[in-house]
């Protein structure tokens, strides 16, 4: 039965998916968002691993994504267009690096029904999976972590994935190969090492 009401969700989020904004890359990444955008939807170069392939970290499970979804206009456009130069900043890096790769951290701590309950933000949700395959075909992630997951975002999981597989079948394949998908309590036991950003120190913790 579940299985069929999510069949019948992704449909209908297939179907009326909003359109997002129509600029280039260039111009994402020229765009410079509002404070209030930057506060409310953060990310960050935590460091580096031991062949160097930067590690970006981004709290999205806080993100209040609805609240901008409600608004729409200028506010949902800044907010849309932000979250892309997010994607860029990270394809960027690894573009840049020795390793021509890069790795993410999503830490989905916090996110509830508040934002899986509200059609316009689910479908923004799923359209940034469509981004992350944009990156992912060309082998640029390396490792992606999402920590903290719940059942609210694993549902919401459930719809990206076919979505992804309608874009570009083998491309999916891709985006699995590097995702990982762990609880805190699986991060804090297994061994990470990476040299963070602000010291240039070799980093081995459990967060």
């Amino acid at each position: 039965m579940m299985a069929l009401i999510i069949n019948i969700v992704f449909i209908f989020l297939s179907a009326t998916l909003v359109a997002s904004h129509n600029l280039t890359d260039s111009e994402v990444m020229a765009f410079d968002p509002p404070e209030e955008i930057k506060v409310a939807f953060p990310y960050y170069l935590s460091g580096y691993d031991k062949d160097q392939v930067p590690i970006w970290i981004f709290e999205a499970g806080k993100w209040d994504m609805r609240k901008y979804a409600e608004l729409g206009g200028e506010q949902y456009d800044a907010m849309d267009v932000h979250v892309h130069k997010m994607f860029l900043t990270f394809k960027e890096s690894a573009l840049n690096s020795s390793a021509q790769q890069y790795i993410a951290i999503a830490d989905m701590e916090g996110l509830n029904i508040r934002q899986a309950g509200h059609l316009k933000t689910v479908q923004f949700i799923i359209q940034q999976f469509e981004r992350l395959e944009k990156i992912a075909r060309n082998g640029l992630v390396k490792l992606g972590f999402i920590l903290n997951s719940n059942l609210v975002f694993e549902g919401i999981l459930k719809l990206g994935i076919p979505l992804l597989v309608r874009f570009i079948s083998e491309g999916i394949h891709n985006v699995l190969r590097s995702l990982e998908i762990t609880t805190e309590e699986k991060w804090r036991f297994t061994p990470r090492y990476w040299i963070r950003a602000e010291t240039g120190k070799v980093n081995s913790s459990s967060k």
